[in-house]
């Protein structure tokens, strides 16, 4: 359930029902200590190949986009829209003889 509340004419809060979901896509990791809000009318949707880090916050009707990633301590308010946008090119893959040899700790004395 989410937070989502309104007030009645005497100013009391009332709960409003949350009637959506939440869709998990496939390949999607969510981390320890996250919070992932169910829909107020549409669905709260994470997309395939999405990480999610520790202690993020994912709040109603939120949609993570393929492959995005949400780093730890985020806080993701109602309806945001994270990731690539619908039919924008997908991002490059890197191969692994792409990716740089990690530095020792004598590299950064040289520069």
């Amino acid at each position: 359930m989410g937070f989502g509340y309104a007030r009645d004419p005497d100013g009391t809060p009332v709960l409003l029902p949350h009637l959506g979901g939440v869709r998990i896509g496939d390949r999607v990791e969510i981390g320890a200590n996250t919070a992932v809000d169910r829909g107020t009318l549409e669905h709260t949707v994470i997309e395939d190949d999405a990480k999610i880090d520790n202690l993020v916050h994912i709040a109603h009707n939120c949609v993570v986009g393929e492959g995005a990633f949400v780093i730890a301590t985020s806080i993701l308010c109602g309806s945001v829209r994270i990731g690539r946008a619908p039919g924008s090119p997908p991002t490059p893959r890197c191969s692994r003889a792409s990716v740089s040899a990690p530095m020792r700790p004598s590299d950064s004395l040289r520069r």
